[in-house]
């Protein structure tokens, strides 16, 4: 199989998108003190250095109304309150006074 480019003949492009060539090729950077390329034997059960996600939400069981509670009083439509000026069935972009399509006959 023939591979060909259009590069210009005898040039060294750099490699495309910062990426590396493939190789024995240097790290970019150092690797920090104490750091390693490789683990170490086994992994450790525990590891101090890792951040696992900071805050969780609680147990179920641990909750206010407990494990089984709706996250949120649930009120039908019919009983909620209208807020005033507003027409029932439209939505935030329904401008006031302009009649709906369902309405016209």
């Amino acid at each position: 199989e023939e591979v060909t480019s259009s590069a210009e003949s005898g040039t060294n492009p750099a490699p495309a998108g910062g990426s590396l060539p493939p190789g024995d090729a240097e790290p970019a950077t150092p690797p920090y003190d104490g750091r390693t390329t490789s683990t170490k034997e086994g992994r450790p059960e525990h590891d101090d250095h890792v951040d696992s996600g900071g805050m969780q939400s609680p147990k179920p069981g641990e909750t206010p109304r407990g494990a089984v509670a709706s996250p949120a009083e649930e009120k039908p439509a019919a009983h909620a309150a209208e807020t005033e000026g507003s027409d029932s069935g439209v939505g935030p972009a329904h401008h006031g006074g302009v009649g709906k399509a369902e309405d016209q006959k």
